[in-house]
């Protein structure tokens, strides 16, 4: 634009949180007056109205959501008798309801061992090595976390050189990504099957990202809210087997 072009700009604005702008120009100087002024005004107003109602209705779509997802994991754990069948259910069902990978559950036995429970989404071999291993303390530094402070760990699949990072990039061909073996592609995420009194396990899911992704970290911070909400239905329904 030439040095006098015309410009005008409005705050979009609900209350006293201001969301964003709303920006004219054009190329020929004195284009906008009190009247534009006024009507700019205006706009940006009924905009920040809409734009605010769609993010309202966005939240609770995604709350909506989660507790559709919960519902259905306490529907198909509910009348389960054995830790294997419970196990084997959420590792089938969370790949499909979350959006996710890869899912294993890993139990904890006496001596802090972590022994394999449940998987779904490896490769013929992949699934081996899951059943294969065994973990005591010391072996997997992401469960060395758990039985600290029961946090969760979240694991770059290309940073991860343990035998944990070995097993779960076994996947078959056909559901990895192109960028499975990118810096950013796919990420361990390692979460406390928290009891009321003591750690009962590890529950685990591969997300594998798309790097270009705009909404990359709200999808990856929903995917890890929901996950952490199946968490806890698992956990509810490990002990309440256990009283049986």
């Amino acid at each position: 634009f030439p040095g006098d072009y015309s410009g005008i700009a409005a705050p979009l604005r609900i209350g006293e949180q201001v969301l964003g702008a709303l920006v004219l120009t054009h190329t020929d100087p004195g284009r906008y007056g009190k009247e534009a002024a006024h009507m700019s005004a205006t706009f940006s107003s009924y905009a920040a109205v809409a734009i605010e109602n769609a993010r309202l209705y966005e939240s609770a779509h995604d709350q909506a959501w989660v507790s559709t997802v919960l519902l259905q994991v306490a529907e198909a754990t509910q009348t389960l008798t054995t830790l294997n069948e419970l196990a084997a259910t959420v590792a089938r069902i969370t790949p499909m309801l979350v959006g996710v990978n890869v899912c294993a559950i890993y139990m904890l036995e006496e001596g802090n061992i972590f022994m394999p429970a449940a998987v779904t989404g490896l490769s013929p071999e992949g699934q081996e090595e899951f059943e294969r291993w065994h973990f005591s303390e010391g072996n997997v530094p992401a469960f060395d976390s758990l039985l600290a402070d029961r946090r969760p760990s979240v694991i770059r699949m290309a940073d991860d050189d343990s035998l944990l990072g070995e097993i779960f990039s076994l996947v078959p061909q056909a559901e990895a990504a192109p960028e499975a073996h990118a810096e950013s592609a796919g990420w361990i995420i390692v979460t406390p099957l928290q009891g009321r009194e003591s750690l009962l396990g590890a529950f685990i899911v591969i997300y594998t990202l798309e790097p270009t992704s705009p909404k990359l970290e709200a999808s990856f911070n929903e995917m890890l809210s929901i996950v952490q909400g199946v968490v806890q239905q698992t956990a509810m329904a490990i002990e309440n087997i256990r009283l049986m």
